[in-house]
Parts: C-alpha cells; sequence; structure tokens
C-alpha cells in the first residue's frame, strides 16, 4: 500500500484541524453558558437528613457560604452570582432550607444557629476555620464585589499573636487546643509557607506565634524542649473536670506535646496526626509570660511599647480595634432597623425600650448557640479528636473581658 506522501499528510492534519477546533470552540461556548445560566452548579444542596454532608459543611473548619432557602425557593442571588468566583478561591458554597427541623434536636435551622429570619434581606451564613456559623451583614450583600472581599477576608488564614501574658492565657490555654509556636523573631518566608500549609489541613485548630525575645515564655514544674535552630512547636490540650471555665481553676489541667522535629510542613502536619496516639505530659499551671502583666489590649499597649516596631503593631491594632467597632454599630441598627419593621401595632416606646433590649439579647442567644456547637461537635467527631471552641467574631477576637466586651489580639495572616 503506498504510503501518503508529506503533503498529503499535511492536507489531510489540517482538515482535521478545521474540524476539531470549531467543535472545541463551541464546547468551550457551552460550557461557559452552562456556568452563566445555570451557576447553581456550584452550590450544595444540604438536607437535614444527611448528617455526613451537614457536619463537612459546619464543622470541617472549611469555608463555606450557606445560604438559606424556604421550601424549594430559589438560592438568593447574590451567591448564585458568585459561586463561581468564591470557587476559584477555595470557598464552597450551599444552600439549606432553614426551616426544616433537624432530626435530633427538633429545632428548624434557624433556631439552631440563632438567626432570626428577616422579610427583608436573605439569611447567608459563613463558616469555617474552627468558628460557629455567622451571618453575613446585609450591608455586605449589596454588591458582589463587596461580597466576594468580605467573604474572603474572613475565610482568610489567621495565626494570634498576643502581646502579653493575658492576651496569651485567651488565645492559647483558655481554648480546647492550641498550637503555640515560639520563636526568636519574625518567621522566615520558609517557615511561613510550611505554616500556611499545615493550617490550611488544620483549619479547626487555633494557632499562637509568641516571640520570646521580647515575650520569655515560662513553665512551672516542667522543663520544656526548645529547638536548637527555628521555632519551637508545642500543643496543648485543655482539659477539665468542671464546668468552670477559668483557666488557671485547680481542676483545669493540660496535656502538652512537644515537637522536636525540623520546622517543615511534613514534619508538622506527622506531629500533630500523632498528638492522638502518643503520651502528653501533664501541666497543673499554664505556662505564662514572664514579667508581663495580665493586662489586655484595652490598656493602651501603645503607652508601654519600647520600639518602633511594637509602636506600629499598637496602631494596627488600634485601627482594626476602629473597623470592628464601626462594623458592630452597623449591624445594632441594621437588628434595630429590622426589629422595629417587624414589630407591629406597638407604640414607639415600646419599639424604642425593646431595640435598647436587643444587643443583651443577641448577645445571650450568641453565647448558647456557641455552647451547643461546641457540645455537637464533640458528639459529630470522633473523641480523639481536636476539639475548637467556636469564636463568633473572626479569629482575632476571644473571650470576654472583665467589662463584658470582647478582648481584642493582634493577628497576622498567613
Amino acid at each position: 500500500m503506498k504510503r501518503p506522501s508529506a503533503a498529503e499528510r499535511q492536507d489531510q492534519l489540517k482538515s482535521l484541524l478545521h474540524v476539531t477546533i470549531p467543535i472545541t470552540l463551541l464546547m468551550v461556548v457551552i460550557a461557559g453558558a452552562v456556568l452563566v445560566f445555570y451557576p447553581n452548579l456550584n452550590i450544595k444542596h444540604l438536607s437535614v437528613q444527611d448528617s455526613a454532608a451537614l457536619r463537612e459543611v459546619f464543622f470541617s473548619g472549611q469555608p463555606w457560604v450557606v445560604a438559606c432557602t424556604m421550601k424549594g425557593g430559589a438560592v438568593p442571588s447574590i451567591v448564585a452570582e458568585t459561586s463561581g468566583e468564591l470557587r476559584q478561591a477555595r470557598i464552597q458554597t450551599a444552600a439549606i432550607d432553614c426551616e426544616d427541623r433537624l432530626p435530633d434536636s427538633g429545632k428548624t435551622v434557624y433556631e439552631r444557629f440563632g438567626f432570626r429570619r428577616s422579610a427583608t434581606a436573605p439569611l447567608v451564613m459563613l463558616t469555617g476555620n474552627g468558628q460557629a456559623a455567622r451571618q453575613i451583614p446585609a450591608e455586605k450583600m449589596e454588591s458582589t464585589a463587596d461580597f466576594v472581599s468580605y467573604v474572603t477576608h474572613q475565610s482568610q488564614l489567621r495565626v494570634f499573636q498576643p502581646v502579653n501574658d493575658g492576651e496569651l492565657q485567651q488565645a492559647c490555654f483558655a481554648r480546647k487546643a492550641c498550637v503555640l509556636i515560639t520563636t526568636r523573631g519574625k518567621l522566615l518566608e520558609k517557615e511561613t509557607n510550611a505554616l500556611r500549609t499545615v493550617m490550611t489541613q488544620n483549619r479547626n485548630m487555633v494557632f499562637v506565634v509568641l516571640d520570646v525575645r521580647k515575650r520569655p515564655l515560662k513553665f512551672e514544674g516542667h522543663t520544656p524542649h526548645i529547638a536548637d535552630s527555628g521555632p519551637t512547636v508545642y500543643f496543648f490540650r485543655r482539659e477539665s473536670n468542671s464546668d468552670t471555665k477559668t483557666p488557671d481553676s485547680n481542676s483545669v489541667t493540660w496535656s502538652l506535646h512537644e515537637h522536636t522535629g525540623t520546622f517543615t510542613s511534613s514534619s508538622l502536619l506527622d506531629f500533630l496526626r500523632g498528638t492522638t496516639q502518643a503520651t502528653p505530659k501533664r501541666l497543673t499551671v499554664a505556662p505564662h509570660v514572664a514579667g508581663r502583666s495580665g493586662a489586655t489590649s484595652s490598656s493602651k499597649p501603645s503607652a508601654s511599647a519600647s520600639s518602633d516596631d511594637d509602636k506600629a503593631r499598637a496602631a494596627d491594632r488600634a485601627a482594626r480595634k476602629a473597623r470592628r467597632d464601626e462594623e458592630r454599630e452597623q449591624q445594632r441598627q441594621q437588628r434595630a432597623k429590622q426589629f422595629a419593621t417587624d414589630s407591629t401595632g406597638e407604640g414607639d416606646r415600646e419599639k424604642s425600650s425593646k431595640s435598647k433590649d436587643e444587643d443583651a439579647s443577641e448577645r445571650e442567644r450568641e453565647r448558647q448557640r456557641r455552647r451547643e456547637m461546641d457540645e455537637e461537635a464533640a458528639q459529630w467527631f470522633d473523641d480523639d479528636s481536636v476539639e475548637v471552641e467556636a469564636e463568633s467574631e473572626g479569629h482575632d477576637t476571644v473571650g470576654p473581658t472583665d467589662e463584658g466586651e470582647e478582648e481584642e489580639i493582634e493577628e497576622i495572616v498567613v
């Protein structure tokens, strides 16, 4: 059989390309059209009967945007329009009928997470990073750009960076589990990259970084392991035989695991996985920062800062606190407005009085919701898995201070 010449083979190739290229382009156009006209393909539809899916969305630590729907209603347009962009940022989207009742508790999804249905705005919540599900403010859903920016910012990996002993106790030892990393200065780029990898695979864990050159860490009754070079890593689990939440209570102890390997992602991941099998050391007193008072960040750290670096961090912390105060005030005003809209047939004085009580009742619902989240997490996860207390206002916000306000702790984004 005569073999085709080079010119004939070239003509055959051209003919094949004339056919395959238009087909490929057509497939790309069709796929794009499907994503444009059917954006819900990116959205996972949840059922209250599917406990595995609920556990994945609400307790895996991965960031999820969850939209409430009602009796087969449409997904809010803001979620449908941004689901593809959020997916590119590794943030998943889901929808659930929030009027359905959970089989175990008999509560609706609204009641389970302490949210109130609004007649004026869709309810969309954000989960992940070991936090309780929290409602996305209505003002952040006014445009797709604002919505994506808010969600991606809130879903970033963050590390606590306490500046005194009071902040260290709240950020680490008052929690159920904590990874404490002590350094002698700033983390190197390769160390930051390793930490980012570890945090990505352990989003339910709390990570704290402490510079021991400025704030020496003291252990009582134990000589800690200290790495010859690079950061030292400790894993603490808080254990209590009572319901007390006071970190220095005599009924509270801490199990301690010390990382003796190199500061690489593979070594750190092996270390954290091994904490469920290795025998820990027991501490009856939490480690503390030597020579530092337990004053909170509200006591003006910039006044005692002795270096430009400390002053810059204090100024940045104050700016972040101002932004959060502004956001909370906007949320308070929104709740008051919603309450006034939903309440009918009552006098102005009664509406005003109820509006003033709204913040207190909202805080109490949030505290109850976090307690229930902890209890359910303990049931849904294996007994030897890490439990992390849920927070309400972001990774840089931790337990209440004496004044009842939430203490602001410096954070770094990795």
